[in-house]
Parts: structure tokens; sequence; C-alpha cells
């Protein structure tokens, strides 16, 4: 990668990440109208994970009332966003979860063998 496109890549971050203080701030006034010229920018999505998860939950709340207006798809587009992230974040802590059993569940079962190999049987006596 070459010099140019490390520095545009941060300066794209850095842009994203104002873009967010002030997406976060009209979230905070409710303000409308910079959120629809927040919905016609092109990779409106890459601010969304600058945000809190309770701001994320007020920008839902105000992006449906933008579901009568003309800019429904690009709202439902960042709705859609939001929700997926939401998912996909409790998923990874789900598999985490899963994985963490299913290792724990192996050393139990390592042990209970462990401990049955060390104990001795002795044969069943029958008496006639």
């Amino acid at each position: 990668m070459s010099k140019s496109n490390k520095k545009k890549k941060i300066f794209s971050t850095e842009d994203d990440e104002t873009s967010a203080t002030l997406l976060k701030s009209s979230i905070q006034s409710e303000d409308t109208t910079y959120l629809s010229e927040y919905l016609m920018q092109k990779n409106a999505h890459r601010q969304l994970k600058y945000l809190e998860a309770k701001d994320l939950e007020k920008l839902s709340l105000l992006l449906v009332d933008f579901l009568t207006t003309p800019l429904r798809l690009l709202a439902l587009d960042v709705l859609k966003k939001i929700a997926n992230n939401k998912v996909l974040q409790a998923l990874k802590h789900r598999a985490i979860d899963f994985e963490k059993l299913v290792y724990l569940k192996g050393k139990i079962d390592f042990i209970k063998m462990k401990n049955l190999k060390n104990v001795r049987h002795e044969p069943e006596t029958t008496i006639n």
C-alpha cells in the first residue's frame, strides 16, 4: 500500500469520527435537517460504529420518522445496517460463550475419564 493510500485511509477515518460527532449531536438535538443530509451521504453507515448504543437506539427511532418521506429507502438501509451490527455483535458473544462451554465440557469429560482409569474395578463375585 502506498503512502498516499495510507494517508487517504487515515483521513477518511478521521473524517468519519468528526462526522460521527456531528451525527451524535444532531441525534441528541433531534435535528432532522442534518439527519436528512446524513442519509444522502454515500457511506453513511461507516459512522455508525462510532456511536454508542443509546445513540443508535435514538437514531433508529428518528429514522422511523423518515419512512413516510422520499428518503425512506435510505432510512431503511441505515436501519438495516444498525440491526445487522447489533445482531452480529450479539451472535459473536454467544459464539464465544458456546465455545467456552464446549471447552469446559471437554475438560470435565477428560477429568471423569482420568478418574475412571485410576479406579480399580474388582470383578463381581457371584454366589451360586
